[in-house]
C-alpha cells in the first residue's frame, strides 16, 4: 500500500471495512496471522477503528457487521498479543459465537497465561448459543487438557 502512496490509516480502515461487509471474497479465512506484523502504532489505529465500527454498526441495527467488527477487534487483540484487552472484549463477545473465544483463550494459553484464558471464559458465559460449547472447553482447560480444536 505504500508503493501506490496509501497511509496507514486509509489502507487499514479500508481494510477493516472490507472484512467487516464481505463475506466471501478472497480474504476468507485468510487473514489470520495478519495483524502480527502490524506496528503497534497501525495496531492502535484499528483497534480505534474497530471499537468506533463496532458501536457504530450496533446503532445502525446493524448487528451481523457489529459482531463481524469485535470479531476483527478480537483477532487483532490476539494477534497483537494486548492481554489487558481480553477480559473486556470476551465480555462484550459473550457466548454468541464460539470462535472468537476460543481464539483469545488459546492465545493466552499459548503465552503462558492460563489463568487469563479460564477469566476470558468465565467472562464470555454470560449468554449466546454457543453457552454448551463454550463451558466444555473451559473445563477441558481447567482439567489442563488444552485443546483450542472445538471437536475435541
Amino acid at each position: 500500500w505504500r508503493e501506490a502512496g496509501l497511509s496507514d490509516e486509509t489502507f487499514l480502515t479500508d481494510l477493516l471495512e472490507f472484512l467487516i461487509w464481505d463475506d466471501y471474497a478472497f480474504t476468507w479465512r485468510r487473514t489470520t496471522g495478519y495483524f502480527e506484523r502490524l506496528t503497534p502504532e497501525q495496531a492502535e489505529l484499528c483497534f480505534a477503528y474497530l471499537n468506533r465500527r463496532t458501536i457504530e454498526l450496533r446503532a445502525l441495527d446493524l448487528d451481523y457487521q457489529s459482531e463481524k467488527a469485535l470479531t476483527l477487534l478480537g483477532q487483532v487483540a490476539a494477534e497483537q498479543e494486548s492481554f489487558l484487552m481480553f477480559e473486556d472484549l470476551a465480555r462484550r463477545m459473550a457466548a454468541r459465537e464460539w470462535e472468537r473465544i476460543i481464539l483469545l483463550a488459546d492465545r493466552a494459553v499459548k503465552a503462558s497465561h492460563t489463568e487469563l484464558a479460564e477469566r476470558v471464559f468465565e467472562t464470555a458465559l454470560t449468554e449466546g448459543d454457543h453457552l454448551e460449547l463454550l463451558r466444555r472447553k473451559n473445563e477441558q482447560l481447567r482439567q489442563g487438557k488444552w485443546d483450542p480444536d472445538p471437536r475435541k
